[in-house]
């Protein structure tokens, strides 16, 4: 027993003897590095500023506003710090592919020709991707001096839809299908009622933070949508149109793809949308029953580029006898949903598309055209295979917009890519 009281004396004698130890190794630690004129700061500064932050002070971290001028004044050059099959995919327009994980074998090519104050910018994808900071900090020490880096580079030059290129942008835009289902209130829209919709949803981007013209009306809001300009612009502002009647005039979506060479359909289901077709439609047909198997032949018997603007109704009435958003109404948007699943099939089927789906108003209560704020709400749902949608995403959204995002969507196809920002409501 007494030996046993003896060790444990020992033992708790060694852990007090090593406790001290340690704590005055790190009170001496502490000193000599308060002292110290290149001490270790005691609060670290982990944040993204932070860490490229250099001894002396500066920053390598680039401003996306800065990189974007050197960019177009071409005064840098951009070195993508990712693996060569990403780079493939996508990258900056004109930037060259240094993968850190492989820099050692590609470094001399990539460099020769290059003065060591040659403004260069890395990037990666990623907040918290570290590849471009590694890249930056190697060509510091291999006597590069100005070198900054573009932190979750790729991902914000898209965001910035600044001019992009690689294989997953390489196809021309060949389908361009545009469904308007007048009177869709955004909040419809669910798994359950509209399953295709949701798909599209999925696969491309959206907003349900859309709205009509003042007021909310199919004529007056569809005018806009071709025109670009709203009624208290000098847009359509009256809602009845007959046959024999003057049309639309000047430019609108039609025009823009005729002159980019499009086949050109327009199959719509309310006499009044007549008003809209002009001179650059090829094919138009009023339909109440069958505008979708219309839109369907116009793209299966064409072997030209497609851009066709369908028109369904059905949710106007519905809503008007039992009620937005009712049960009978959400039962309606079921069976559009169903009927529109073939042409959407069709067109992807053919690839190089774009899918575009909107409204022209909704409506609340069985009341729509007022200056209620539901009667004004309408989503916007766009996919394709072809093209980088991601600025669209979750925009705010007015019906006045649809024909610059076309304008810019097309001139995107003749200008690598490059989209140009989303135009103010002209509404």
């Amino acid at each position: 027993m007494a030996n046993r009281s003896v060790l444990r004396l020992q033992l708790q004698t060694a852990l007090f003897q090593m406790l001290f130890i340690l704590m005055l190794s790190g009170a001496v630690g502490f000193s000599v590095n308060m002292i110290r004129s290149n001490g270790i700061p005691v609060i670290g500064d982990w944040s993204t500023e932070g860490r490229m932050t250099e001894d002396d002070g500066s920053s390598l971290v680039i401003k996306i506003s800065e990189a974007k001028e050197n960019f177009n004044i071409k005064q840098a050059v951009f070195l993508d710090a990712r693996d060569k099959e990403l780079f493939d995919q996508g990258h900056i327009k004109g930037a060259k592919n240094l993968p850190w994980h492989s820099v050692d074998d590609h470094f001399i090519d990539i460099v020769d020709g290059m003065s060591n104050d040659t403004l260069i910018i890395t990037y990666c994808d990623g907040e918290n991707c570290d590849l471009s900071h590694e890249l930056a900090v190697f060509l510091k020490e291999m006597g590069f001096f100005n070198v900054k880096v573009l932190v979750n580079g790729w991902t914000v030059w898209q965001e910035m839809n600044l001019p992009v290129e690689g294989d997953s942008f390489a196809s021309e835009l060949k389908n361009i299908l545009i469904l308007s289902i007048d009177a869709l209130h955004p909040k419809a829209l669910n798994p359950k009622t509209s399953s295709n919709l949701q798909q599209l949803m999925e696969q491309g981007v959206y907003t349900l933070d859309g709205f009509s013209t003042k007021p909310p009306l199919t004529l007056v809001s569809h005018a806009a949508m071709f025109s670009g300009i709203g009624p208290e612009k000098g847009g359509r502002q009256d809602n009845e149109w007959h046959p024999g009647q003057p049309g639309i005039k000047g430019e609108t979506i039609f025009n823009i793809a005729k002159s980019q060479g499009y086949s050109t359909g327009f199959f719509y289901s309310k006499e009044k949308l007549g008003f809209l077709a002009n001179q650059a439609v090829d094919q138009q047909k009023l339909d109440n029953d069958f505008s979708v198997e219309n839109a369907i032949a116009f793209f299966k018997t064409s072997d030209q580029k497609c851009f066709s603007f369908l028109h369904i109704s059905g949710l106007d009435r519905t809503g008007s006898i039992e009620g937005w958003l009712s049960p009978g109404y959400m039962e309606e948007l079921f069976f559009i949903d169903e009927s529109i699943a073939p042409l959407i099939e069709m067109v992807k089927s053919k690839g190089s598309y774009l899918i575009i789906v909107t409204s022209d108003h909704a409506g609340h209560g069985t009341i729509h055209g007022s200056n209620h704020p539901d009667d004004a709400k309408l989503p916007l749902i766009m996919a394709s295979d072809v093209i980088n949608l991601a600025k669209y995403k979750g925009i705010k959204y007015h019906v006045t917009q649809l024909k610059p995002i076309l304008e810019s969507v097309l001139k995107l196809q003749n200008d690598n890519n490059q989209i140009e920002g989303i135009p103010e409501n002209d509404s």
